[in-house]
């Protein structure tokens, strides 16, 4: 939550992508998607597996008077913030739209996740959507 007030502050826009750094197939369609649906919500948040993706979400600057609240009475959880602002949902299925199987929610906790992850990779390496979006990209290493 610090990270995210921290980054609002910086922003020079009033709207801002929220991403984990543990999402290693972040899809460009659908954060031009989301990007494209941000309004006058305090965030939007996608809905992936039943759940609510706050660290893959848009937040406004004006999320911050009640992050700094949040933060000063130690009140941690995005999920509790996210209780007390405006928010707009997309839905699970708008997110298939540009993200069938939802990887751009998958995140690496555990060296299990990292083995799926290359699977996945190996396994899109050859279509030519993933070539088109990610020409420049190389396998992760070993």
């Amino acid at each position: 939550m610090g990270g995210l007030y921290s980054g609002l502050i910086a922003a020079s826009t009033e709207h801002c992508l929220a991403v984990a750094c543990d999402l290693p197939f972040l899809n460009p369609h659908l954060l031009r998607a989301m990007a494209s649906l941000a309004g006058s919500e305090d965030a939007l948040v996608p809905m992936a597996g039943g759940r609510a993706q706050p660290l893959h979400a848009i937040y406004r600057k004006s999320c911050l008077p009640v992050l700094k609240a949040c933060l000063e009475r130690d009140e941690l959880s995005l999920r509790v913030f996210l209780q007390k602002v405006h928010v707009r949902f997309l839905e699970e299925s708008a997110c298939r739209t540009y993200d069938a199987e939802l990887l751009s929610f998958r995140n690496l906790n555990r060296p299990e996740d990292l083995k799926e992850a290359k699977q996945i990779w190996r396994r899109l390496a050859g279509t030519a959507q993933l070539q088109r979006d990610a020409s420049r990209l190389r396998e992760p290493p070993d």
